[in-house]
């Protein structure tokens, strides 16, 4: 059996390593970014540790990702991102949320309705950097080029190089 493995995400890992978030932001030299979450995790606090770590970087919230996330919601994101200069994508949460933020940075740099990516290989201008904060653990969404989104009921994935994460 024959396979070929590159994978240049920078994985930070350990007690603390949200410590070293500050660090990561001003090494990609970002001004303004795109915060991808769900409504959980504001309630529970956590975006709130996350954005006392940015060290002062603009940002912009959007947690409208819920489970299994429509298309539409795609839509929406896209939407957001290319409706203002974000140069940086940050997924907070689960799966669903680390998707819809790769889909995120992948949609500011492409023209087009998210519907038109669903399949493989359909990106093709590079994304906009990313750094993904899972909070479960059990999908790899932080380490994947694949976003899943559903599609009248049915699960479909856009699925591009373009959408690995940076960090």
């Amino acid at each position: 059996m024959n396979f070929s493995y590159h994978l240049p995400t920078k994985i930070l890992f350990g007690f603390g390593s949200l410590e070293g978030l500050g660090e990561e932001v001003e090494g990609l030299g970002a001004k303004k970014a795109l915060l991808v979450t769900d409504k959980v995790m504001e309630k529970t606090g956590i975006v709130s540790k996350v954005s006392a770590r940015l060290d002062g970087l603009s940002y912009d919230v959007f947690d409208d990702v819920e489970p299994e996330p429509r298309l539409e919601v795609a839509e929406r994101v896209a939407q957001k991102v290319r409706n203002s200069p974000y140069d940086l994508v940050l997924g907070l949460g689960g799966g669903s949320s680390l998707d819809m933020a790769k889909l995120a940075a992948g949609l500011a740099t492409n023209e087009g309705e998210a519907r038109r990516f669903v399949g493989s290989g359909l990106l093709s201008r590079k994304a906009l950097p990313t750094i993904m904060l899972p909070t479960t653990a059990g999908t790899g969404a932080e380490l994947t080029v694949t976003s899943m989104v559903t599609v009248e009921g049915h699960k479909r994935w856009i699925n591009s190089p373009v959408l690995l994460p940076t960090v």
